[in-house]
Parts: structure tokens; sequence; C-alpha cells
């Protein structure tokens, strides 16, 4: 018979948990990835004897739990057994990846547990760009803290393309992180100019003109 001792207090170790004592040595838990249950198939193996066979055991955490928590809906209140905790990054405090995502979780010394219907609440909104929200181009870097400059200090050619039509792109040096959702704020969007000679009415644009120029040909005519 293998039995389980649950504790609420929380342990910590500097050995992988080398010094505690094992019944067995845990190899898997098997549950479905969105169950909220408390019911748990652990497999597992004896440690090494002369008995090394393998173990299962069905465990059922049902009964160490007093109540559910509650006061999903006003985290961060006394009354409450959630709190609300936002990812950030280095520049901006309550940013990540251009937004701020906010999740409600359980306090940590709340004894209490997430029911089987639990649906945690997210909030998400956009942030400002800042420069921890762009890096370097191709063909650019960053040297410590500081701007992206051509590598080498060499400078990206900003020679129009062999079929320019209207307007061209050049890189500003900068590109925004990907995935990032930031809004306004520092720009390095890449730079944007015309075409040379036709310039606007290039192509598809000069297309009509001539088109339109006959048309009024033929009317007069």
């Amino acid at each position: 018979t293998v039995i389980f001792f649950f504790s609420s207090r929380r342990r910590h170790t500097r050995c992988s948990g080398v010094s505690w004592a094992r019944r067995c040595v845990q190899e898997t838990v098997i549950i479905e990835s969105t169950n909220s249950a408390q019911n748990f198939i652990l497999y597992g193996r004896q440690p090494v004897s002369k008995d090394s066979s393998g173990v299962i055991v069905s465990i059922d955490f049902n009964s160490l739990h007093e109540r559910k928590c509650k006061g999903i809906d006003n985290p961060d209140k006394d009354d409450s057994d959630y709190e609300t905790w936002t990812p950030n990054g280095k520049i901006s405090p309550k940013c990540l990846m251009g937004h701020k995502t906010t999740y409600a979780r359980r306090k940590r010394d709340r004894q209490c547990y997430n029911g089987d219907e639990f649906d945690r609440p997210i909030v998400q909104e956009h942030c400002t760009c800042t420069e921890e929200d762009w890096e370097c181009d191709f063909g650019y870097e960053r040297k410590g803290q500081g701007p992206c400059e051509p590598i080498n200090g060499e400078q990206p050619s900003s020679e129009p393309p062999s079929s320019c039509y209207g307007y061209y792109q050049i890189s500003s040096g900068y590109r925004k992180v990907a995935g990032d959702t930031c809004i306004g704020g520092i720009q390095h969007e890449p730079l944007q100019l015309p075409c040379p000679g036709l310039g606007r009415f290039a192509s598809s644009n000069l297309k009509i003109v001539v088109f339109l120029g006959l048309l009024v040909g033929i009317i007069l005519y």
C-alpha cells in the first residue's frame, strides 16, 4: 500500500529533492490537459532495488479541501481568494509584447481550490510603443543600449527597385518585434519615398491618365 501525505506547507530544495524520502520514483501524471478535476493517475516505478516494478496509483484530492475559492469577480479585495497578476517588460512596467495582460490567480495563502467550472478571466489592452517594442532590422545592429546602426558603418542601399510603382520603402533600421501589438508612441516605421521620374503618376496611375486622355480625345473628335 502506497500512502500519500498532503501538506499545505510549501517545500523548497537546492538538490532537486534528492534529500527527500521517496516511496516511488514518479515518471508522469495522467490527466486531461483541459480538465480541472482533482483526480489523477500517477505512473512511476519503485526505487532501484531487487523489485523495480512499475507502479500505477489513482489519487483523489476531493476530500482535502474544505471549500471552493470565491471572489473571482472582485480580485485583490480582502474578502476575495484571488489576486490580479500582470507580466511586465524591462522598460514598460506593466506591458509585454506591446500589450498589458491581466490574469486572476489564487492568492498563495488561501486554502481553497478552483471548481470544475472555473473560467479564468483575462483582460488585455494595447500599450503605447517604446524602444522595447522594436528590434534592429536586417543589416543593422545595436551596440549596448544605443540606436540601431548599419553593420560596419555601411549604409544599406536606398536605391529604388527595378520595378517601381508609385512609392517604395527603405528601412529606418528598425522593425517591430514579431507578435508585438503596441500602438502610437515611439515609431520606427520604414521610410516611404516616391519612385524616380514619374513619381506618383507611375505605372497604374499613368495608365488611368492615358486612358482618360484617349477618352476625351475620342469625345472631342
